[in-house]
């Protein structure tokens, strides 16, 4: 069974069923040579297959209890192995290897520690049947949680992935055994003083899929679990960073953590990890920016900070991240004195963009024609008054108008000053043009009042003259009355 081109020559001879037997033989010996043999065989998924469907396993499980320590660590190993397999956890779980697991993590050897923790991991991965749930029933947790504390980092990293493997899923009641255990201040020790980096990962990724429970996530917070992941995210390497995105965002989603985070410079750590290249770092990071930026305490001071540019460029791009971009960019223009600063940092043209993807759900482009109807209404409130004239240099004006002066100067120098001045210039024309037009139209209409008048008396005194009755048509003259409609023309 050491070589791997006779093990399948030795299953298709039936060896397995011959293993089987004698596994139970009372001889140490004999014993340990055949968990060895299960050790080897159980390195490929077709001969593992095939000592599941044997009925195998039974006897595995049964050298598992052997009192030959070397005979325990190779069917520990064996048991490891068949652990991994895709396609029969539910099974294993069903002829109760967990038991035998729970002893063999309490064994005082760190090879057959390593190999329990891994077992029970590779049984919980997956999500088949109820293997994690049953496992926390059955007891695991608290030696798991121990072994989180052994000096040993080989033993300490089995006992993350197995925690972490165990949590990893929408099972609240996991999570929860790991408060209960004391598992938390364990995992966070881990994250901050860790020497090696696969545990530290494997840690601060732990922590992340405990923070999905509300009560664990509040202790975590409580006792530094925040402040050991910004710590890592800012020194570790990329499996590090990622992990501790995952963290922070799910500390994010609740805004009564954000001061925690501000306070440990959680802010920080998080524009760093949007501005880098790698895609899964982005998407922890635009998810967490859209949770902070909902929150109106933080929006100016994110865009202080320089969060408008790493979002525009993810905006840019058809990856992942795009989505959570912009709604973050969305939530931040909704502060009117972020505007000048996304408008400067090309927010406009990538709220546009997003406007116009047909990838981008419906909500999200209506919320952007909001977002730049908005900026646009703002660009106009910002526009100078049409009658407002620029100071001819006197100290009393500047002193009267002061921080609004100060504003309207720095405005100048932007294109919405630039846009302000040019409507401004063409209200002014259109305003002289229409005085003009009015002042002609008075001028005329007087014009046309006086000769009708003029023409209206001459032609009753030659009336009244041609009748003999000059005295009575020069009276009649002087009492003559404007008709009601020039009146009104007038």
């Amino acid at each position: 069974s050491d070589t791997s081109e006779l093990q399948a020559d030795l299953v298709r001879e039936d060896i397995l069923k011959v293993m089987a037997n004698v596994a139970f033989n009372e001889d140490a010996r004999v014993q340990r040579d055949i968990a060895r043999a299960y050790a080897n065989l159980t390195n490929t998924e077709d001969i593992r297959t095939q000592i599941i469907n044997s009925n195998s396993l039974s006897a595995v499980l049964n050298l598992c209890k052997s009192l030959d320590i070397a005979c325990q660590r190779y069917a520990t190993l064996a048991l490891c192995n068949l652990c991994s397999s895709t396609s029969h956890k539910v099974r294993i779980m069903q002829e109760g290897a967990i038991r035998p697991l729970v002893f063999l993590s309490r064994f005082p050897d760190t090879e057959i520690q390593r190999y329990a923790a891994l077992s029970m991991a590779g049984l919980a991965l997956g999500g088949h049947g109820n293997n994690k749930s049953q496992i926390v029933a059955e007891g695991a947790m608290r030696p798991l949680v121990d072994l989180l504390r052994f000096p040993d980092r080989h033993v300490q990293l089995s006992a993350t992935i197995a925690v972490n493997s165990i949590t990893l899923g929408p099972e609240m009641g996991t999570k929860a055994a790991v408060l209960t255990e004391g598992g938390v201040p364990a995992l966070i020790h881990l994250a901050e003083r860790g020497e090696d980096r696969e545990v530290i990962s494997s840690a601060v990724y732990a922590m992340g899929s405990l923070a999905e429970n509300e009560d664990v996530k509040a202790k975590l917070v409580e006792l530094g679990g925040v402040r050991a992941a910004v710590q890592q995210l800012l020194v570790g390497d990329i499996e590090v960073k990622r992990a501790a995105g995952y963290f922070l965002a799910n500390i994010c989603e609740q805004s009564e953590f954000h001061s925690e985070l501000e306070k440990e410079g959680g802010y920080e750590a998080i524009i760093a990890l949007s501005k880098m290249e790698d895609i899964e770092c982005q998407e922890y990071a635009a998810f967490s920016l859209a949770h902070l930026a909902s929150n109106k305490d933080n929006q100016v001071r994110l865009v202080t900070m320089g969060v408008v540019r790493p979002l525009v460029a993810m905006l840019s791009s058809d990856a992942e991240p795009k989505h959570y971009a912009g709604l973050a960019l969305l939530k931040l223009a909704d502060n009117f004195e972020n505007h000048l600063k996304i408008a400067e940092e090309g927010g406009i043209q990538a709220l546009l963009r997003l406007g116009r993807t047909r990838s981008t759900d419906d909500q999200l482009q209506y919320k952007a024609a909001i977002t730049l109807g908005q900026l646009a209404s703002n660009a106009v409130r910002l526009m100078p008054a049409s009658g407002a004239r620029p100071a001819s240099g006197g100290s009393k004006n500047t002193a009267h108008t002061g921080g609004s002066n100060n504003m309207s100067a720095s405005m100048s120098a932007t294109s919405i000053g630039h846009g302000s001045r040019v409507m401004n210039r063409l209200r002014s024309q259109v305003a002289a043009q229409k005085d003009l037009d009015v002042s002609k139209a008075r001028d005329l209409t007087l014009d046309y009042l006086d000769k009708s008048l003029a023409q209206t008396q001459q032609e009753r005194y030659l009336a009244e003259a041609s009748r003999g009755q000059g005295g009575t048509a020069l009276e009649a003259t002087s009492t003559v009355q404007l008709d009601p409609s020039m009146q009104a023309t007038d």
